[in-house]
């Protein structure tokens, strides 16, 4: 299970339990033990993955693609790390080809890593299943708005428990402004940076926030040029 922020996070948010400095609300002795804040954690990092319809871990693909005559293919998963291998059926094996921004003599290279579109420098022959590329996709270190979604969510879910509203029942209003402020946050950083919006029927593809709108125009051409 992908863990996207630590026990230590939520108790950031959360704050101590008392002066002493090594008690938290969900260390030990606290309403909320840290080996079920792990298992929030856990659910919460899951949904974070499904609201992203990705996998923000990094992670190796091997896939086959489709060609119909168009000089790039969108990978299923993004923003892409590195291409181990790509190859293109010739009619009888698959052929690896080179990667590299000289369209005279590469084939193929990353054309935007964070929407995970892959560019050819000539058009490989159309058909079913004509490419297998093995390559790496995610993020090798969680974005720190990840991060804090993730933590934000769970100490929601810490602060709106029996137990946590027990042991904090004479400061309810501090917890209920706070919970409305982490509950702000979350949705901004989901529909900023996280949720997946499908552009419209006239255009290609997919897009993770506004701004990748704008770059649609630049994906063509020689990068060198």
């Amino acid at each position: 299970m992908p863990e996207f922020c630590t026990v230590q996070d939520v108790n950031d948010l959360l704050g101590k339990k008392t002066i002493n400095p090594e008690e938290y609300f969900i260390a030990t002795g606290g309403s909320i033990e840290p080996t079920a804040a792990l298992r929030l954690i856990q659910r919460r990092s899951a949904l974070l993955n499904e609201e992203h319809q990705m996998n923000f871990n990094q992670t190796a693909y091997t896939e086959y693609y489709d060609t119909n005559g168009i000089p790039r293919i969108e990978l299923d998963h993004y923003p892409i790390i590195s291409i181990t291998s790509l190859a293109v059926w010739n009619g009888s094996e698959y052929e690896t080809k080179e990667q590299g921004l000289d369209r005279n003599d590469d084939d193929y290279y990353i054309e935007n890593a964070n929407s995970g579109f892959v560019g050819f420098w000539r058009n490989p022959p159309a058909g079913t299943r004509y490419i297998l590329i093995t390559y790496d996709a995610g993020h090798s270190t969680i974005p720190e708005y990840v991060e804090e979604c993730c933590a934000k969510m769970v100490a929601c879910d810490i602060a709106l428990s029996h137990g946590f509203a027990t042991t904090c029942k004479d400061a309810p209003d501090k917890w209920n402004n706070l919970i409305r402020e982490w509950l702000t946050s979350i949705e901004f950083l989901l529909n900023e940076f996280i949720r997946i919006h499908p552009l419209s029927v006239k255009t290609i593809g997919k897009w993770r926030t506004e701004s990748f709108v704008q770059q649609l125009d630049l994906m063509t051409g020689n990068i060198n040029d």
